[in-house]
């Protein structure tokens, strides 16, 4: 559904950017920006860009899809290097908390 709401706002600053000379299709493109949202909020986001989409707009929003799967990748790639330096930083602390009571004891011992 983010990259639906992502399109849609290209379509409007578009909109916006050419008030005073609207395209000949805007109209169309509204409609089809606008069935692909509905569909999206019913669940059927993700799928391919809705036929009819003007060029410049499918450029667009083809490239914040490859951007999002990017992302996605990044993040799944990451999260075993998190999970192991998850167990690193364990392990030091294990092996800190376990030289501190000896540590102690040996100080206990030495006191007068």
């Amino acid at each position: 559904m983010v990259i639906e709401m992502a399109s849609a706002f290209l379509l409007l600053e578009s909109v916006i950017e050419n008030f005073t000379s609207p395209a000949e299709d805007l109209e169309q493109q509204i409609v089809i920006m606008g069935g692909w949202l509905l569909d999206a909020a019913k669940g059927k986001s993700g799928g391919p860009l809705p036929a009819g989409l003007r060029a410049d707009l499918s450029r667009q929003i083809g490239a914040m899809q490859l951007r999002a799967q990017v992302a996605k990748e990044i993040i799944a790639n990451l999260q075993p290097h998190r999970a192991g330096a998850r167990r690193v930083r364990a392990r030091r602390f294990e092996a800190r908390d376990a030289e501190r009571p000896r540590a102690l004891s040996g100080a206990r011992s030495m006191a007068p």
